[in-house]
């Protein structure tokens, strides 16, 4: 086994700065909005779009990102609410079959104007934030998601599954705060048990994102205890190692900078000497 390797994905666009301690990049996230599924729409507006709305939307966004154009790096595409494959479950089957139906359509146009990419779309899976294998919710997506593969082929023309390992807690949470192995183990097993054999590569994020949590929206690096990442990143890395994943994607918003809005802080003191190489416990 290897630690995974960090590879930085920007929204829109691609990381051009230098990439420093063994990072790499050529990973780009491209927004829902682009391919006709704003997270802001209401589901009768999504599913209202037809194929060639679709294409005629994304072929807008290629031709303002000519960079995109004919690329071999990895594209996330970015389709959440209201046809965010986590959600799928939360609906009768015959809706599911619908919305399943209108996100695989999106995923093909996405295909076949980028033949050379890799391939992925965001939340391949979502696992339970606290890594319970067990957890209805969790189950009932995991489910859903293997019932799209076997009725309908859904992810025909992908490359690489994507699951979601953003932070999900800090020090203010209690005994959560402790399950960040469990969770991204979770999330490896998870994608690997969809249907096809995919390689998995999961996002990772430097902020909190839950609104839950008592330390929603704070910086990992801000939760005021010694080594923050010892309990989160590295968790997440060392699980990832143990399950033999190769990448670990860092999205880090949609600027190309190694500054994060906000706090100012580098990027790289996440990724460290210290990381990807060795951790810190």
């Amino acid at each position: 086994m290897a630690p995974p390797t960090i590879r930085i994905c920007v929204q829109n666009g691609f990381y051009t700065q230098p990439k420093l301690h063994g990072v790499a990049a050529n990973c780009i996230s491209i927004s829902g909005t682009w391919v006709q599924a704003d997270r802001n729409a209401t589901l009768a507006e999504v599913l209202a779009y037809n194929q060639a709305d679709v294409e005629a939307r994304f072929t807008a966004f290629l031709n303002g990102h000519p960079e995109v154009v004919g690329t071999t790096g990895l594209v996330c595409v970015d389709i959440e609410e209201p046809i965010h494959p986590a959600d799928w479950w939360n609906h009768t089957l015959a809706d599911q079959d619908t919305i399943i139906q209108a996100w695989k359509m999106r995923m093909g146009v996405v295909r076949a104007a980028l033949p050379s990419a890799e391939l992925g779309a965001y939340g391949t899976l979502v696992p339970d934030e606290r890594g319970d294998a067990t957890d209805a919710t969790y189950q009932s997506r995991l489910a859903t998601m293997q019932r799209a593969h076997t009725d309908w082929s859904a992810y025909t023309g992908l490359d690489v599954w994507l699951p979601i390992a953003y932070p999900r807690f800090g020090p203010l949470d209690g005994n959560s705060w402790k399950t960040y192995y469990a969770y991204g183990s979770l999330g490896v097993d998870g994608a690997r048990a969809i249907g096809p054999n995919l390689p998995v590569k999961p996002f990772i994020y430097h902020t909190v994102s839950n609104g839950a949590s008592a330390n929603n929206g704070m910086e990992l690096l801000d939760t005021h205890v010694p080594n923050p990442l010892k309990r989160s990143w590295d968790q997440l890395l060392a699980a990832f190692e143990a399950k033999s994943v190769s990448q670990a994607l860092f999205w880090i918003g949609g600027t190309d900078t190694d500054t994060i809005a906000g706090s100012g802080r580098s990027i790289y003191q996440y990724v460290s000497p210290a990381r990807p190489v060795a951790y810190y416990f």
